[in-house]
Formats: C-alpha cells, sequence, structure tokens
C-alpha cells in the first residue's frame, strides 16, 4: 500500500474487503445442497446472510472514514 496511506484508512479497505470476499472467494468452499438452513440451501443462505451484513460493515467503513474530520 502506499505509505502515505493512514491506518484508518487501511483498516477501512480491510473491513470493506470482508463481504466482498465472502460474497466471491469463499463461494466455491461453501457450494453444497445440504446442510439446510431454514429450508434454503447452505450457499443460499451464505449469499443473504452475507447481503443483510454488508450494509453494517460499510457503516463501520464510514464511521472510520468520518470520524477522520
Amino acid at each position: 500500500m502506499h505509505p502515505l496511506m493512514s491506518r484508518r484508512t487501511r483498516l477501512s479497505l480491510a473491513v470493506a474487503a470482508i463481504p466482498a470476499v465472502a460474497l466471491t472467494f469463499a463461494v466455491p468452499f461453501v457450494n453444497r445442497d445440504e446442510p439446510r438452513v431454514f429450508g434454503l440451501p447452505f450457499i443460499l443462505a451464505w449469499l443473504i446472510v452475507w447481503i443483510v451484513l454488508t450494509p453494517p460493515f460499510m457503516w463501520i467503513v464510514h464511521r472510520f472514514i468520518e470520524g477522520r474530520r
């Protein structure tokens, strides 16, 4: 990373990357029909959970960025 990038900026990027990694790179590892979660195949439940969790992660990133001012 750029040497002038602050610790807070690096932390914001790391937090923002968590949902992206969970929704893209982890999918091949959770691609299963069984077990079922609330009657849904595991992969569908995984995607729904991460779609719901993404806004709180982005809120945390927003708070990091706003806290810098």
